[in-house]
């Protein structure tokens, strides 16, 4: 069997024939093609895999059937061929990603998407985050591409769920930078929370450190939290320490506007989050930040509290972008190390493991692929 049939499953092995039979011209629009039984000895599958997969390629417009018969339809090779190498990559920004390119930055994401559809030809039709319309993605359809790319971003929002429904309505394959028990059914390439949050618990505890702090919750929507709680209580329990208690909620700082009074007002939101922590008898001699700006913020929180950030507690933070701190000129203080999760590598692998599926060289059940994390010490501490 070619290795683009290989792991397509026996009805999409026909569509897929199919398809191929229409664009090499061997059937022709218009045309009636061969019977159920023909192709079933033809490509050895049963007659009932044939009609199923038949009776899809009818629903998309393919084939088209008059008087029992079945007939390539005028519209199919438009439909089997769209553009030619078309890919939609839906929820991007309109900024230029490509400036982000091997930084911490969730732009990164988008210019490996982007690298790599370069580098092999593809056409790329993106649908900014803020300006998906439904109707707009009805006519990128249209152009039969042959995948799509769902960013985080995206399925983040209250669009992700529909468009997704929309493309497999059209057995348009997609791949998703995102986890969600709604989705289970997708391909998804993500980022390796769990082993970067192992790494730096593991480094806190290496470090002297036994009351680490996770701060934030366990129990969230983002996949993302619930993950680096696992590698953080799989380090702890590794050395036989009890975690901390995490807090009921994400202490939220700005993520838009970068002035003196929208510091202050998440830094008193920290405190807010912390102070029982720094009353009770087992206080944090480590906590572990969101990200690498939000420890800048904690370190502000601890400040006013009266607890020298890096000497009383070690700060650690996540995403790898310290350098790059808008809240430099208010605390100046970094995490001790951080994680890089490699962005621009995700978007590479995404678009990557997209045109495997595509080209039949995945198995049929959704695959789910871990980009490596790595720990990078910033500072020993003051």
């Amino acid at each position: 069997m070619p290795i683009e049939l290989k792991y397509l499953s026996p009805r999409e092995q026909v569509k897929k024939v199919m398809r191929t039979w229409i664009a090499d011209g061997e059937l022709i629009s218009g045309k009636m093609i061969p019977s159920e039984n023909l192709i079933s000895r033809r490509l050895d599958l049963s007659r009932g895999t044939v009609r199923t997969a038949l009776e899809e390629l009818e629903i998309e417009g393919i084939l088209e059937k008059r008087r029992h018969r079945r007939y390539v339809s005028g519209k199919a090779e438009r439909k089997t061929e769209g553009v030619g190498n078309l890919v939609l990559l839906m929820g991007t920004s309109a900024e230029d990603s490509s400036k982000y390119r091997d930084t911490g930055f969730g732009l990164a994401v988008q210019a490996g998407i982007l690298d790599w559809m370069a580098e092999h030809s593809k056409n790329v039709i993106s649908a900014h985050f803020d300006n998906i319309k439904m109707a707009d993605l009805k006519l990128m359809l249209n152009l039969r591409p042959e995948g799509a790319i769902l960013t985080q971003k995206l399925m983040y929002s209250e669009f992700g769920a529909p468009v997704l429904e929309m493309l497999k309505a059209q057995h348009i394959p997609c791949i998703l930078e995102y986890a969600d028990e709604r989705h289970a059914d997708a391909d998804k390439v993500l980022f390796d929370h769990e082993q970067g949050n192992y790494d730096l618990t593991r480094y806190a505890i290496s470090l002297g450190c036994k009351d680490i702090l996770c701060f934030y919750p366990d129990h969230t929507r983002e996949y993302w939290f619930k993950a680096r709680h696992r590698g953080y209580r799989k380090a702890i329990a590794e050395y036989g320490l009890e975690p901390m208690r995490p807090p009921e909620e994400r202490p939220m700082v700005s993520e838009d506007l970068y002035d003196l009074e929208h510091f202050n007002k998440s830094v008193r939101m920290c405190i807010g989050f912390l102070y029982d922590y720094f009353q009770g008898e087992r206080q944090p001699d480590c906590i572990l930040a969101n990200s690498d700006w939000e420890a800048s913020i904690t370190a502000a929180a601890c400040r006013k509290m009266g607890v020298v950030p890096n000497k009383d507690v070690l700060l650690m933070g996540f995403d790898n972008k310290a350098a790059s701190n808008p809240w430099v000129n208010f605390e100046a203080t970094n995490p001790i190390a951080t994680v890089d999760k490699h962005n621009t590598t995700l978007g590479r692998v995404l678009a990557e493991t997209l045109f495997e599926r595509i080209n039949g060289k995945l198995p049929p059940e959704p695959v789910l692929r871990m980009v490596k994390t790595d720990l990078v010490i910033l500072n020993k501490g003051e």
